[in-house]
């Protein structure tokens, strides 16, 4: 089965499941495909000891190969460290309608952090940067 996805890597047992479950088809544009691809790694470490602990990762887009800078990768990283618990479960509370007043605001600075960096990319990319 070829899917437009695939994990690499002594985590991959763990990102496929993963990839599988939260990619759609169809695919979401490049930069949302980046950043789900980052908290599908960032998830993947957090389980796998022998996974690295840098991210890498690298798009196949448009016949072409584009290597997300490490750069980038640390920024996300960053964000996913900082609001890791509300990322995590965000769907459940908001399925559960249990959103505290803290839970909410800090899901909305994750929101703002994560369009921030994504612009920041989109705008780099734009520019061949990437």
């Amino acid at each position: 089965d070829a899917t437009p996805y695939h994990a690499i890597g002594s985590g991959d047992t763990q990102a496929n499941p993963l990839l599988a479950r939260l990619f759609a088809l169809p695919m979401q544009g490049l930069i949302e495909s980046i950043l789900l691809a980052a908290y599908i790694v960032y998830l993947t470490k957090e389980v796998n000891v022998y996974c690295g602990k840098t991210t890498d990762i690298i798009c196949l887009h448009s016949d072409k190969i584009l290597p997300i800078p490490r750069r980038f990768t640390k920024q996300i990283d960053r964000v996913f460290d900082d609001h890791a618990d509300v990322l995590f479960s965000a769907g459940m509370w908001t399925a559960l309608d249990s959103f505290d007043a803290k839970k909410k605001a800090d899901a909305q600075k994750a929101r703002r952090r994560i369009k921030k960096l994504a612009e920041t990319i989109r705008r780099e990319a734009g520019h061949g940067l990437l």
